[in-house]
Formats: C-alpha cells, structure tokens, sequence
C-alpha cells in the first residue's frame, strides 16, 4: 500500500496504489487528504480493499434515467410533425 497527498492549484490529490492499480481522489484542501488517508489505512486494516470497494460503488450507481434517447425521442418527434404535416416525408430520411 502507498498513499500520496500533492497539491495542485487549490485542490489536494491523494493517489493510493495497491497490488499495482492506482487511484486518485481529489479534496478540497490537505485536512480532509489527511482524513481521506487515514480513513482508508482504517478500511485497510479491517480487511477492506479500497480500491475495490471504490470499483464496486462507480459500477453500482451507473445513473438509470426514465427517459428515452435523443434518437429514440426525435424519431417519434418527427413521426409527429410528419403526421401533422409540419415536415415533408422525406425529412425522415434525412
């Protein structure tokens, strides 16, 4: 395990690498990396991959919308305006 705190402009990056992945999170200042730091060497010693752990959550909260595509909302927009005569049909294979 090896955890580094670096300045950039305003913000703090804390790179961690493990088993030769590498990630980075990026604080608002150097007490919340040096929080940041210490709670993952916490979750380390509790057997907790953080790395992984970190992995799981993105794969997990992949954003799900109700809403249809762009594609798929301006084909039946179209299909519209062509059944209302607003467009020609040759709009739609344009």
């Amino acid at each position: 395990m090896g955890m580094t705190a670096r300045q950039r402009g305003r913000k703090v990056l804390v790179t961690y690498q493990r088993d030769k992945k590498r990630i980075t999170w990026t604080v608002p200042n150097m007490t919340d990396a040096k929080a940041l730091m210490r709670m993952v060497r916490e979750k380390e010693l509790d057997g907790v991959n953080p790395v992984e752990a970190v992995e799981r959550h993105r794969a997990s909260t992949q954003p799900t919308t109700p809403y249809s595509t762009l594609r798929q909302a301006m084909d039946r927009w179209i299909a519209r305006q062509i059944e209302n005569q607003e467009f020609r049909g040759a709009t739609r294979e344009a």
